[in-house]
Order: structure tokens, then C-alpha cells, then sequence
């Protein structure tokens, strides 16, 4: 089958859907993909992968109508010109433009739209969160099945009646890489206790909250570290501003993101992320996959993969005082509870989250009659 794939990041495509690729090229699809041309366009290129790749101009964070429409025009050319028997959309410009460009398709398409997250719109009561859910509803009348990746994301799409339950199936997350993610027992005892989040500085992933939080656990814990790996978001309308930055740095050591961050993750003796919500966080199951104690929020994409005392600890949302619990509770659990919680982050991946079991269902679920 000829297999088309539509993300508005090259980066999001290098990161999390190579393998799928790799293995449909194994299955002898032939594979198509449109993605814009940032820095990571050259790396997918130089991977000599038997795939056709095409540039799309797309500005993720426009609403300028004129814009959407050249993108319309421009996946109705791709379209036109590539003939695809099945298309796979990711992130949210591809699914609903990408989406209603196949209604004007000369061929007949299958589209599966892939939500890996409901954006920061769904935070918002205006207009625009109404219009964005009003183009999905619209988008997904040509949708074969939407893929979700949590039950509370399926139910909002199901109970707001943007698409049928009957088309819609969860697959959770995109899958980590448990062989390159190895499990790695942190054992030693150090004067310092060293909490890590991977995450990009955007208000909605509770940032100002781990900001204040470590200010607090900072004054009676003076040995307990705290990291923060990524970057700026500046398009981004959930993005921290420079006095916020500032106030960050006086008490959380910042580092850009880069290629690996599993030395950190390997050093780290808990990983933390107060998100307000996820589809399924990949940066928590890099954390899981390696062994570490989590702590995350009570929120979707977080709590279907930390469970209270079993691999970590759960904190309210958006609440600077449930979170400093938390991290004082995980100082003062045992090194041997601590290990005991990796363990079990690393099970939990293994049994639900491993990337060759996603990658099966997915496979699955586009290829069958």
C-alpha cells in the first residue's frame, strides 16, 4: 500500500515515528511523508530510509485563514499527486486540514487521525476552542478511525459528540524504546537528591507550580536538587515570560534539550512533571522505561501511567501545596521503596507502553480490512 504520513514537526516525526516507519517499510508499504522543513528535515533525510519525503509550508500556530487555505491546497496537490491508498495524521493543523483536503481528493483515502494530545486550546472557553472542535467534528466525517491515546481524551470527543465511539479506538501513546530506554538501578546514596522534569517551558505543564514548590521544599531540604530540561516555547501562548524565566533559574538549574537526555534521566533519583494534562507523556515513560520514581499529576496521559504508591506519587493539578507533599513524601521514602517504584515503572512500561507493542497495534489497526 502506498502509506502517507502528515506531522507539523520534523522533529516530533525523527523523535517518535521512525520506528513505525522502518517497520511498515519492513512490511513493504511504500511510505510517504510531508513535514515542514525545520532542522530535523535533513536528519530524516540523511537516514537513507526507502521513504519519499515532501516539504510542507505550515505555520502551526496560525489562524490567518489565507494561510490554512494555501495548506488545504497544498495536501490536496500532495493528494492529487502521490494517490495514497491510506493516510496517517498527527498533531492538530494535519488532522483537521489534512483531513478535510481528502474530501476534495480525486482517489478515495483512508484517514486515520492520530490525537497524541488535546493542545493547549482545551484549557480555553472562547471562541477559538469552540471553532478548533468544531473543525475537528467536521475533519473527522472522512475519518476511517481516530486513534486516542487515553479514555478521558476518547470520552471528551465521544460525549461532545465530535465523532462516534464506533470510530474511534485508544492505543496508548506512540511507544518508548525499552532497548535504548534500559533499565538502570540507582542504588547510591548521595549527600543530594536529584529531581528531574523533561519538559518545554509552557505554563500548562505546571512549570510556575514546580517553581514555587521548589522554592519551598528548597528552604528545609538546602540538598535537594532540581533540573529542568527544554526549551522555550516562545509560539506558544502558554509560554513562560522573562520575569517568570528569571524567577525559574533562582532556584531550578535549566538545560537545553538535546538529542539524549538519558544520562540525566540515569543520574535523576525522581522524575517530576505537574502537567495539567497529557495524551500519554513520553517524557514520564523515558523516566518509567530507565526505572525511576515518578512524581506527575492526577491528570489524563499521567495517571495511566504513574498509579499512587506503586510506581510514584499523584498530585492535584495546578496545586503548589499538594505538589511540595509529594516531593517531601518521596524524600522521605527509603532507598528501597525508591528501587522498588522504579522496578515497577519499568514493568508498567514493558507490560503497556513498550514501543513494538504499539507500534503492533497501531500496524493493526490501519491494515485490516
Amino acid at each position: 500500500m502506498k502509506i502517507l504520513i502528515s506531522l507539523n514537526s520534523s522533529w516530533n516525526l525523527y523523535n517518535f515515528r521512525i520506528d513505525l516507519i522502518k517497520k511498515l517499510i519492513y512490511l513493504n508499504h511504500e511510505i510517504y511523508i510531508t513535514i515542514p522543513k525545520d532542522e530535523y528535515f535533513q536528519k530524516i533525510i540523511n537516514l537513507k530510509l526507502k521513504i519519499k519525503v515532501n516539504q510542507l509550508n505550515i505555520d502551526r500556530k496560525s489562524f490567518n485563514i489565507f494561510k490554512n487555505l494555501y495548506l488545504l491546497f497544498q495536501y490536496l496537490k500532495i493528494y492529487n499527486k502521490i494517490k495514497p491508498d491510506l493516510v496517517l495524521l498527527y498533531t492538530i493543523k494535519p488532522n483537521i486540514i489534512g483531513s478535510i483536503a481528502s474530501f476534495f481528493s480525486f482517489k478515495k483515502i483512508k484517514i486515520y487521525n492520530f490525537i497524541t494530545g488535546l493542545g493547549t486550546f482545551i484549557f480555553e472557553n472562547n471562541l477559538k476552542k469552540k471553532m478548533i472542535l468544531s473543525l475537528y467534528k467536521l475533519a473527522f466525517l472522512n475519518s476511517n478511525t481516530t486513534i486516542l491515546q487515553n479514555i478521558d481524551d476518547y470520552n471528551y470527543f465521544v460525549n461532545n459528540k465530535i465523532i462516534k465511539a464506533s470510530r474511534c479506538k485508544i492505543i496508548p501513546g506512540s511507544g518508548v524504546d525499552t532497548n535504548f530506554y534500559k533499565y538502570n538501578i540507582k542504588n547510591k546514596t548521595n549527600d543530594s537528591f536529584n529531581f528531574l522534569c523533561v519538559s518545554r517551558l509552557i505554563k500548562q505543564k505546571g512549570i510556575l507550580e514546580l517553581v514555587q514548590a521548589a522554592k519551598i521544599v528548597k528552604k528545609n531540604y538546602p540538598n535537594v536538587n532540581f533540573t529542568i530540561i527544554g526549551s522555550i516555547d516562545y509560539g506558544n501562548l502558554s509560554s513562560i515570560d522573562v520575569s517568570e524565566y528569571e524567577l525559574l533559574k533562582k532556584y531550578i538549574k535549566h538545560k537545553k534539550f538535546s538529542e539524549s537526555i538519558i544520562n540525566e534521566l540515569i543520574n535523576c533519583d525522581c522524575f517530576i512533571l505537574p502537567s495539567y494534562r497529557e495524551g500519554t507523556s513520553m517524557s514520564l515513560l523515558e523516566a518509567a522505561s530507565i526505572g525511576r520514581p515518578i512524581i506527575t499529576t492526577d491528570v489524563p496521559g499521567c495517571n495511566n501511567i504513574v498509579s499512587e504508591g506503586l510506581n510514584g506519587y499523584l498530585c492535584k493539578s495546578k496545586d503548589v501545596k499538594s505538589l511540595c507533599d509529594c516531593i517531601i513524601k518521596m524524600l522521605n521514602t527509603n532507598l528501597q521503596d525508591r528501587l522498588k517504584m522504579g522496578h515497577n515503572s519499568r514493568k508498567v512500561v514493558e507490560n503497556k507502553f513498550d514501543k513494538q507493542i504499539i507500534n503492533e497495534l497501531i500496524i493493526n489497526e490501519i491494515t485490516r480490512k
